[in-house]
């Protein structure tokens, strides 16, 4: 279980901070301005899972850009930039089905590593597994899903098909502010 801790900066002595709520989800830190809450207000005891039964379609935003998995790094590199993301679906040449995510950690471990971007293929430098989620699981349950295994990305499906794209920072998002979640496209 999914244990919620708070912390609440009002002020600091280096000047005016905007007040915000600073929280904590199984050891793993988060920072939320409080503007972007809207009409809403966070409690502890009003944050539960019963009452976060969004699921994750709700949260999740189109996979609009994928890439093949024997497409070169630079090719990732360049669609992550203008696409304003900091991942790709991965999808297999042949059946477009989802078979690894791609970051831009991986690009800047492998380059890191003496790899060039115009050699090196996506397939060569993806270093997680594929985990993949449901589109009607939970908002939590997604979350804890996630947390453990470090992921910040998940692709989305129905089936086998890659239906959309969701992010830890928008479920979670979701799993404190319940109602309606809009989602910014780059």
């Amino acid at each position: 279980m999914s244990e919620i801790q708070w912390l609440t900066v009002m002020d600091s002595t280096d000047g005016p901070v905007e007040h915000a709520k600073i929280f904590c989800v199984n050891r793993h830190w988060f920072f939320l301005p409080v503007s972007s809450l809207g009409e809403h207000s966070l409690r502890l005891d009003e944050v539960t899972p019963a009452e976060c039964q969004q699921t994750v379609r709700q949260v999740m935003k189109p996979p609009l850009i994928t890439i093949e998995a024997g497409a070169h790094l630079a090719a990732a590199t360049f669609l992550m930039r203008h696409s304003h993301d900091s991942s790709l679906v991965v999808v297999a040449d042949n059946t477009r089905e989802p078979v690894a995510v791609i970051t831009e950690a991986d690009i800047a471990t492998a380059v890191a590593r003496g790899r060039s971007v115009e050699d090196a293929r996506v397939h060569e430098v993806v270093t997680a597994k594929l985990m993949t989620i449901r589109a009607d699981v939970v908002v939590s349950d997604a979350i804890r899903l996630m947390l453990p295994e470090g992921a910040w990305h998940l692709p989305v499906v129905d089936g086998r098909l890659l239906v959309g794209m969701v992010k830890l920072a928008d479920l979670v998002h979701a799993y404190l502010v319940p109602g309606p979640v809009v989602v910014a496209e780059p």
